[in-house]
């Protein structure tokens, strides 16, 4: 069983498209200011980052689960070659941004797309944020992060609200 699982891991490993880019997840501490995205360039700016990882997982655990995010582990891309280009999804601890991908346009920019996914829970735990990273490698041309969120929601799409300012109401 162990030689199977062993030679279907390396057979994966050999199928994997060898452009793939480097993915990373956590939670971060949000803040007031908690940008939608943050493009990482040196050890300073990973730094200045990690300051906002907080040590354990948001969970209701005891005692607290500590977070196995790499960077708390001390991982460092290679910023010579690299950038880190991270999105964040605020007030979540599920759901976190997805990578679409990379696209080029034409005046030389580097288009790094994710998506947010639709909050499955109607509550949203206050101080808290989840982050996707993708270590991209560096080009000449400049880097612009787009974060696409779902459609909010309109009146029409779930029910009619009442409109109260012109109800008619009988006295008692």
């Amino acid at each position: 069983m162990r030689l199977l699982l062993s030679c279907l891991l390396i057979i994966i490993t050999f199928l994997a498209p060898s452009g793939a880019q480097e993915m990373h997840g956590g939670y971060l501490v949000q803040t007031a200011i908690t940008p939608e995205s943050y493009q990482i360039t040196n050890p300073q700016e990973l730094q200045s980052f990690v300051i906002m990882l907080p040590k354990v997982t948001p969970f209701k655990t005891l005692p607290a689960t500590p977070n196995p995010d790499p960077f708390l582990t001390g991982y460092t891309p290679n910023f010579e070659e690299n950038i880190l280009v991270v999105a964040t999804g605020r007030d979540r601890i599920e759901q976190p941004p997805v990578f679409q991908g990379v696209e080029f346009l034409s005046d030389g920019t580097r288009l790094v797309k994710f998506s947010l996914p639709e909050r499955s829970s109607p509550t949203y735990p206050y101080g808290w944020a989840v982050y996707t990273g993708v270590v991209l490698p560096r080009t000449d041309g400049m880097t612009r992060v787009v974060v696409t969120t779902p459609e909010p929601m309109r009146e029409s799409d779930d029910f009619q609200r009442a409109d109260f300012k012109r109800a008619k109401f009988k006295r008692l």
